[in-house]
């Protein structure tokens, strides 16, 4: 917490926040196989390797894929993607570092008042199973039909739906890093006159949001939704967005 400036007609509070997360699994007895978290396996509780690496606790692990549009005709077809034999591990299925930025100005004596927070997450991935289910079971996302779709997109569509028994959800397992302008507010006091003509003692008006804009890389609807009903089961799947909200209240104090 900071007062970066404190006179009567402008005062500058900032506040910052922030967290790191970690978790492995330790230990885990060998007669037990790796626990599976959501329907396909693709989130895992796994043991450690023989080399001593650990992983987090429902963890993301999926076949890897490569691409490579060869004849350079801008379209990627079932050949040129080769899916690996074996699940590796992607990330974790939660956030590994949360950042907060809150800020708030008075000016005129504490006539106006302004406020904005920003909230980071980052480090961490999201299954868009939204999308991956209409690819590999409606066989109607963008990516399938739509020849000048992005190659990276046409290829994850192809390893999930055209490799048989090789299929792979890996491309739909993405990074969900994110920006939030999570809310902003501006507070008017005002004068005791114009609370005196309401027979009050105090009147202020105030416009907020929350939910104003996201910068993220993700292509689902929204990174922090989770349709999951598991312990650590994390998943994009009809579930809606956190809702953007304008407010306007008129506060009267008696």
């Amino acid at each position: 917490n900071a007062q970066v400036f404190n006179r009567p007609s402008f005062v500058w509070d900032v506040t910052f926040s922030g967290s790191l997360m970690r978790n492995r699994l330790l230990e885990m007895p060998e007669e037990v196989p790796n626990i599976i978290v959501n329907t396909n396996g693709t989130q895992q509780h796994r043991r450690c390797d023989d080399d001593g690496t650990c992983y987090p606790l429902g963890g993301y692990w999926e076949r890897k894929y490569t691409y490579d549009d060869a004849n350079g005709n801008g379209i990627i077809e079932p050949a040129e993607v080769t899916v690996e034999a074996q699940q590796t591990f992607i990330g974790s299925p939660q956030p590994t570092r949360e950042l907060a930025l809150n800020t708030q100005f008075s000016l005129f004596n504490n006539r106006l008042q302004i406020g904005t927070t920003l909230d980071y997450r980052g480090g961490y991935y999201q299954w868009n199973l939204a999308n991956d289910f209409r690819c590999r079971s409606r066989f109607n996302c963008n990516e399938m039909y739509d020849i000048s779709a992005p190659l990276d997109e046409q290829a994850r569509m192809i390893a999930n739906t055209q490799k048989g028994a090789q299929n792979t959800t890996h491309g739909y397992i993405e990074k969900s890093d994110f920006l939030k302008w999570r809310e902003a507010s501006i507070t008017y006091n005002a004068p005791e006159t114009w609370a005196r003509a309401l027979r009050a003692d105090r009147l202020s008006l105030t416009l907020s949001g929350r939910n104003l804009a996201k910068i993220t890389d993700y292509t689902g609807v929204d990174p922090e939704v989770n349709e999951g009903v598991g312990n650590f089961a994390q998943r994009d799947f009809l579930a809606l967005p956190l809702l953007r909200t304008i407010s306007m209240r008129v506060n009267l104090t008696f």
